[in-house]
């Protein structure tokens, strides 16, 4: 878990775990349109809190097809990024990720973990929100 800049990013090996820090954010005010969600778990996704109506409607949740990934489920900003960029590592370096670890997160998704990303407002955020996601 890191925060880059003001961006947190959080992977999980558990579909789960990545559910309840989703919940967490969004209990400790963090808009739901910062907050995305990247797996490759895609029915989990849609069965998930994060993947019904009001939170996926709320925050575009898109279905996008990512090089070497089948599919990648995504939102807020990382949809935007992924649009632009074709890639999981190409987002999160968009997002201020250095690009060695961007590589490694991809990696971690596409054997099966699920990241987690929030755009903050400052780098106290992320480090408040870092320490409540660890436990």
């Amino acid at each position: 878990m890191i925060g880059s800049g003001h961006t947190l990013v959080a992977l999980y090996d558990a579909f789960e775990d990545a559910e309840r820090a989703v919940m967490a954010l969004d209990a400790a005010g963090i808009p739901r349109d910062d907050v995305s969600v990247v797996t490759n778990q895609e029915e989990q996704l849609r069965q998930s809190a994060l993947g019904t109506v009001p939170y996926a409607s709320s925050v575009g949740r898109t279905v996008q097809p990512v090089v070497g990934v089948n599919p990648v489920v995504s939102g807020g900003p990382m949809a935007s990024a992924l649009g632009g960029t074709g890639s999981v590592a190409g987002a999160l370096s968009f997002l201020g990720v250095p690009t060695g670890e961007a590589k490694e997160y991809e990696d971690m998704v596409l054997e099966g973990g699920t990241l987690i990303t929030a755009r903050l407002g400052d780098a106290g955020d992320a480090e408040r929100l870092a320490a409540m996601l660890r436990g």
